[in-house]
């Protein structure tokens, strides 16, 4: 009991040390690479044992106990099923952001050079399927951009060259929502996602 409790302590300090660690780093290559690093680890360690530990039967591992300690099973079992179900939410949250990493990734130099945008922030909102091996089921992907600095320059410079002509209405559908639509599309192709759970939102260099 002694050795079985001290193993799923000893998991569960590995992997909230792992995510403070991820948390202090900046948002650069290293915070990328260390990320994997720190994946490869938590695969190692934590899977294949949890999974070999929590698909026996309760009974079994009882008997496999030394009976000359003084255990309480039923406290045990609340103690391991809380264990588990820490480890199960700890590991969906890494999950989600090993997915936010690969949409970023996926997108950000296309984004910056064919429409100078920079990504701000990135959040899924993801449920894990029944079946382990299929992927998270995602709800909602809100993304926010920021217009980089060649993009205002381009923006002031258009604005020279501009002629209002009154004799022609305005458009009714404001330029930034045509732009945000446009980021829309582009995103639902390359993560080939509905456009309806994909939020865009893009700050110009002029707010603020």
């Amino acid at each position: 009991m002694s050795f079985l409790t001290q193993w799923i302590t000893n998991i569960i300090i590995f992997i909230l040390l792992a995510i403070i660690i991820d948390l202090l780093l900046p948002n650069s290559s290293l915070r990328r690479y260390t990320k994997m690093v720190t994946g490869l680890l938590l695969m190692t360690i934590i899977l294949s044992p949890i999974f070999e530990l929590f698909n026996k039967d309760l009974e079994e591992i009882l008997e496999n106990m030394d009976v000359t300690e003084y255990v309480n099973a039923e406290e045990m079992k609340n103690e391991i099923d809380m264990k588990k179900k820490e480890i199960q939410a700890l590991h969906s949250a890494y999950t989600l952001e090993q997915m936010a990493v690969q949409l970023q990734e996926s997108v950000e130099e296309e984004l910056m050079t064919q429409h100078s945008l920079e990504i701000q922030n990135l959040e899924i909102d993801a449920e894990e399927p029944d079946d382990p091996t299929s992927d998270p089921i995602i709800h909602s992907v809100f993304i926010s951009l920021k217009e980089t600095d060649d993009e205002e320059e381009d923006a002031i410079e258009a604005v020279e060259l501009v002629e209002v002509d009154t004799r022609e209405p305005n458009s009714n559908e404001p330029s930034s929502s045509k732009d945000e639509e446009t980021i829309t599309t582009l995103l639902s192709d390359r993560w080939s996602l509905d456009p309806e759970v994909i939020e865009v939102e893009i700050e110009r260099g002029n707010e603020g």
